[in-house]
């Protein structure tokens, strides 16, 4: 049997290594090219890796694709969540959690979204992403309301403008018209967001930027 890199790896923290490298080449391809036109033979020979390394990984492309929009997603929360905890003032806090959608996302590409959005489990986990997200984002409104760095705004009217937004973002059309990709679309949604709410001028510059 071919024997690859990740397998001549050996022992508990080699196979968690293995099982690491096989994932975050993975995530680059799904990101940029989805899963459909890719078999388990493409996935196999892209990662120069035998179809075992993969079995052992999902059973099949379904859940593998399935596997990595967890992962993605959930990378997105926790980076956003540990870096909103860092900060004390309500708009730097803000700022920095929403950032990570735009950071983890400048791979993401049309053929991506449109295998994402056709599969009903992938979809239902980036909605619910997208739910937590949201209301991570209102929390953070409300006590920058209760410090006094926000304007007097309903906290819950602001989650829900933003979820219908996110809504739209996830829309192709809305990008297709807008000429921007799914990462600058955020970007440009979240400056919005943090120059409308903070009572002085935000920083104009890309989040990715700061």
């Amino acid at each position: 049997m071919m024997q690859d890199g990740f397998e001549r790896d050996q022992g508990k923290k080699g196979r968690l290594r293995r099982r690491d490298a096989a994932l975050d080449a993975l995530e680059h391809i799904f990101l940029t090219h989805g899963f459909r036109t890719l078999t388990m033979d493409d996935l196999a020979s892209r990662l120069r890796c035998s179809k075992r390394t993969l079995y052992e990984l999902a059973p099949n492309r379904r859940i593998l694709f399935l596997t990595i929009v967890r992962r993605w997603t959930a990378r997105i929360r926790e980076k956003g969540d540990a870096a909103a905890a860092s900060e004390n003032e309500a708009d730097a806090r803000l700022a920095v959690y929403l950032m990570p959608a735009v950071t983890e996302s400048g791979a993401v590409s049309d053929a991506f979204l449109a295998d994402l959005l056709d599969f009903a489990e992938a979809r239902e986990e980036l909605e619910a992403h997208q739910r937590a997200r949201v209301e991570g984002l209102r929390r953070i409104v409300d006590a920058g309301i209760s410090d006094g760095c926000f304007e007097l705004f309903s906290s819950q009217l602001v989650a829900e403008i933003c979820l219908a937004a996110i809504e739209r973002i996830n829309d192709p059309a809305v990008r297709v018209t807008s000429g921007l990709s799914f990462s600058e679309a955020f970007d440009q949604f979240y400056r919005v967001v943090i120059g409308g709410l903070g009572k002085t001028s935000a920083n104009r510059g890309s989040l990715a930027t700061r």
